[in-house]
């Protein structure tokens, strides 16, 4: 067409010459003609239909095979069963699991659609036969329809059953209807191209992952007809940026809301007695516990709200888009969990908190110190499990519940030994004399420790207490007669497979009978090789498990945290012994 446009204005630019205003009349005609076939063709190529269905399953009497992958705009009146949309699929893309037709089908309207009752099976899946239902949209109704852009659903509708629209990839507007009252499971799978969804005032119910694996989902509204949001509803919706939280929900569970990593505002209706919003950031109704601040806020020198005095579960779990947080005197609980995950370098504890529960700090990617208050009277077991790089955890001395040294927690008295952090790069430990207990997920994580020698005096292990540790391959046990431990507490793969553990003369079958060194029930080994201590060893205990050790160095002057291998000089109350390792 555009070779003919050119020629045309060509031959009219000579007014004066009669043949070439013959000329110039003769291409006009044959331009108009070409304009005429080319509008036809795209018609054809493009056309919409309007269709009024009086008898359920007669669709295909009004579209012919010829026609069928050539219609790409449908309406849809009247009333439709499982036979028609067998159609309505093979039009849109898409015939029976798997397979994919030439169907060009774009927009399609059911808004005027009544679905009824019908014995026809419209789908087939693992043995199980789809057919439609009065007034709902049923499971794998148009599964697949890869074609579809547009879609308005029936309005007569009061359910979409499980994965109803899952897998229609370029399906970009959605309405759901006002009169639909339970959504199901996966129903949007994959729907990518779909960025907001508003869940009408009506659903009561939601099915598992409703609304999960849309890749392109960024805004959700949940309607006042919800109660609950179940931790499934958005998995892998990693686009999701935007929440907001109806009237009537009660409880969310926070795994909905800590790890979508792209989530940076949640809103919550007014009504709403249960939760409040603050500039995006999720708070209980009257503020004194902060329940989730978005994985992808981007705010330094975020200030917690002065009503705030706990902070809950998760709720800065996963955070990325803050580097350093100060939590205020005015916050007494650090609850289950808050910063795991996250990648907070500075984290500061002002005097006054009072409590650190499990897993507070576990995780984290780039905390290297922390400092313990003097209000804090109860820390939670694992507390500071996982943190890979964390390397001192540092206790005010005025704390009368805890204490520190060389960076590893204690109780006060140092007879429970807590923490010791998991980027401490110690190959070798020795626990303390003064240390009877060590806590559950004490060591849990640790990638570089080797060897740990436990004193005589050590009367309990918690569970998981060495978990993952995963460069430990010798465990010194110096005591005849330790019972107490947790059958989990040595659990590592490292241990499992080539692991020894040392004990004294004459008591390899009695610590082959514990629990925590064999398991009977599955006729497990915890431990790879159980052996007998050398004198040596036995005799380096004897030097140390006595009296504290002030001070220990290398051969050259060194000051070392614990003996290695080769000689060490030991400063013990004014005398000074050499041991050679």
């Amino acid at each position: 067409m555009f070779l003919f446009t050119i020629l045309y204005f060509y031959i009219c630019r000579d007014k004066t010459n009669l043949l070439t205003k013959v000329n110039a009349i003769f291409m006009r005609k044959i331009y108009l003609i070409f304009c005429f076939i080319t509008i036809s063709l795209v018609a054809l190529a493009q056309e919409e239909r309007i269709i009024h269905v009086e008898t359920a399953g007669t669709l295909n009497t009004f579209i012919s095979d010829g026609d069928k992958y050539n219609i790409t705009k449908l309406t849809v009146t009247g009333k439709l069963n499982g036979n028609d949309f067998i159609l309505l699929r093979d039009m849109a893309g898409a015939k029976g699991v798997n397979s994919l037709t030439d169907g060009q089908l774009t927009e399609l309207d059911l808004s005027g659609v009544d679905i009824v009752t019908s014995d026809d099976v419209y789908f087939s899946y693992a043995n199980q036969n789809y057919k439609t239902a009065d007034n709902v949209f049923g499971s794998f109704l148009i599964y697949n329809s890869k074609k579809l852009t547009t879609l308005k659903l029936p309005e007569s509708i009061v359910e979409i059953g499980t994965q109803a629209l899952s897998g229609c990839s370029n399906l970009s507007e959605i309405d759901i209807p006002e009169s639909v009252t339970r959504i199901g499971s996966g129903v949007f799978l994959l729907c990518d191209a779909i960025k907001k969804i508003v869940v009408p005032d009506n659903v009561t119910t939601l099915g598992i992952g409703a609304f999960q694996r849309m890749g392109g989902l960024e805004e959700i509204y949940f309607g006042s007809g919800l109660t609950a949001l179940e931790a499934s509803l958005l998995v892998l919706d990693n686009s999701l940026k935007l929440i907001h939280i109806g009237k009537n929900i009660e409880s969310i569970d926070q795994v909905i809301l800590y790890t979508l990593p792209a989530l940076e505002t949640l809103t919550v209706d007014n009504d709403n007695s249960n939760y409040s919003a603050l500039d995006g950031v999720l708070f209980n109704k009257d503020k004194s516990v902060l329940v989730c601040y978005p994985c992808a806020r981007v705010e330094e020198g975020y200030v917690i709200p002065p009503t705030v005095e706990e902070l809950g579960s998760n709720c800065f779990a996963n955070v990325y888009g803050m580097q350093s947080l100060t939590i205020p005197s005015y916050v007494k609980t650090i609850g289950e969990g808050v910063f795991s995950g996250c990648v907070m370098s500075e984290i500061i504890l002002e005097d006054g908190v009072e409590s650190i529960g499990y897993g507070a700090f576990a995780n984290t990617v780039n905390l290297v110190t922390i400092d313990i208050p003097a209000s804090v009277n109860e820390l939670f077991p694992g507390a500071f499990s996982y943190a890979v790089s964390l390397l001192k955890i540092n206790v005010d001395e005025n704390n009368e519940n805890y204490a520190s040294d060389n960076g590893i927690l204690y109780s006060k008295d140092k007879a429970v030994l807590i923490a010791f952090p998991a980027g401490c790069t110690d190959e070798v430990y020795t626990t303390e004399p003064s240390v009877t207990e060590i806590a559950e997920l004490a060591f849990s994580s640790n990638m570089y420790l080797k060897t740990i020698k436990l004193n005589n005096n050590i009367q309990t292990i918690g569970d998981m207490a060495f978990s993952e540790c995963a460069e430990l391959n010798e465990v010194y046990c110096y005591p005849e007669n330790l019972t107490d431990v947790a059958e989990l507490a040595f659990v590592s793969e490292n241990l499992m497979e080539g692991g020894t553990l040392y004990v004294p003369k004459g008591r390899v079958d009695f610590y082959l009978s514990q629990p925590w060194v064999y398991n009977a029930e599955y006729e497990t080994y915890l431990f790879s090789n159980v052996e007998e201590m050398s004198d040596e060893a036995a005799a380096v205990e004897t030097v140390t498990s006595g009296e504290k050790v002030k001070e220990i160095y290398s051969i050259d002057g060194r000051r070392l945290q614990n003996m290695q291998r080769g000689i060490n000089i030991l400063r013990q109350d004014g005398r000074i012994v050499k041991i050679v390792k």
